[in-house]
């Protein structure tokens, strides 16, 4: 049975100045494609009080992106301005540590050091950049990953005849199943409840969540989130993150487009410790990060096609890294091997240590 919170489906308040309305057009499209609701003011209908309108928006939202920009910060009058305080007056309300307020810059530009509270102002706030061009696409993954952050799935369940799935209604659909490695007599409903919290917990999400019966044979979990969410859950699984609830197995179940790669790769733990850890990392450059990853879903039987749909990169792309670390190992996708050396024999400890300083220069803050 799902207690469900009552809470509607997410919605997310985009503040912007009209000099950006290209840019912002674009980013309300992207959202939406990712079946997140956004409001603006061009939803505002004739005849409507656009200053009640705006305020009762953000009043209902779930987050608030603020959209900024040297155009607009250089105009001395702006819609934008009022928008963000009344942003920051809804994010005072918010504990320390929560997302609400999503600043966002379409171009090189110093963000206002606006007081929140008397620990906090604006510039604070970690910024997301959609320039140039051609980080795009990849930044705009972190945006809807800091939605799903703040506006966490919606459980339900569905009953069946052999096994009880439990659903999140996400924007995606991806299933993951869990086996509980525990005998159907002894794992008992309070066994049960710590388990489910405990994903609850992971995954941030919300409702009060209790099986209604168990079935005899293994406690089988079915749970359908975005694709970031279920391949993170699957990994701490099998590292043995939730091996104390008896969880032993987790199979990410991918849709049919795409087919599977020949392509096979089976991680040791140190490589799998080494690539996880680049993931964490905020030293790693992005694009050592990235490559890490698709060995991470190549080594998890995800389809190219898929990882590349996932990633926003070509298949081509894909391959090429892959066979690289089947040849070289964790050296080839890191560039410190040119070649010299197959992946059988760049078996040192240091090549795996996931806490080893990786010989490349590290970003410095974006922050100004």
């Amino acid at each position: 049975m799902i207690e469900d919170s009552g809470k509607s489906d997410p919605l997310v308040f985009i503040s912007y100045s009209h000099s950006d309305f290209i840019e912002v057009s674009r980013l309300r499209n992207d959202i939406l494609a990712a079946g997140i609701k956004v409001w603006w003011d061009k939803d505002i209908l004739g005849g409507q009080d656009w200053k009640y309108e705006i305020r009762e928006a953000m009043r209902k939202c779930d987050a608030v992106i603020l959209c900024l920009s040297k155009k607009c910060l250089t105009r001395k009058r702006s819609g934008i301005y009022p928008e963000a305080l009344d942003a920051i007056a809804a994010y005072r309300e918010y504990k320390p540590g929560e997302i609400f307020l999503i600043p966002v810059r379409f171009s090189e530009c110093h963000i206002p050091s606006v007081e929140i509270d008397s620990t906090r102002t604006l510039d604070r706030l970690q910024y997301i950049d959609l320039f140039p061009h051609e980080s795009w696409k990849e930044n705009l993954q972190k945006i809807i990953a800091s939605i799903e952050c703040v506006c966490p799935p919606q459980l339900t369940v569905t009953k069946y005849t052999n096994t009880t799935i439990f659903t999140a209604t996400t924007h995606s659909n991806l299933e993951i199943e869990i086996t509980i490695d525990r005998d159907f007599k002894s794992y008992t409903e309070s066994d049960q409840d710590r388990f489910l919290c405990a994903i609850r917990e992971f995954l941030k999400m919300n409702g009060n969540l209790k099986i209604k019966r168990k079935i005899p044979g293994s406690v089988k979990i079915t749970l359908e989130l975005s694709p970031e969410r279920a391949e993170g859950l699957s990994r701490a699984i099998k590292a043995g993150h939730f091996r104390e609830y008896d969880a032993v197995e987790a199979t990410v179940k991918y849709p049919a487009r795409g087919r599977k790669t020949s392509l096979t790769i089976r991680l040791t733990s140190a490589e799998r410790r080494t690539l996880l850890a680049w993931q964490r990392k905020t030293t790693v450059p992005a694009g050592l990060a990235k490559r890490g990853r698709i060995i991470l879903l190549v080594a998890d039987g995800v389809p190219i096609a898929r990882i590349a749909a996932t990633l926003g990169l070509s298949r081509r792309f894909v391959y090429k890294w892959t066979k690289r670390f089947l040849q070289y190992g964790v050296d080839g996708i890191s560039d410190r091997v040119k070649g010299t050396r197959s992946r059988d024999s760049a078996t040192t400890a240091s090549h795996f240590n996931p806490h080893s300083k990786i010989p490349y220069k590290s970003f410095e803050s974006n922050r100004t």
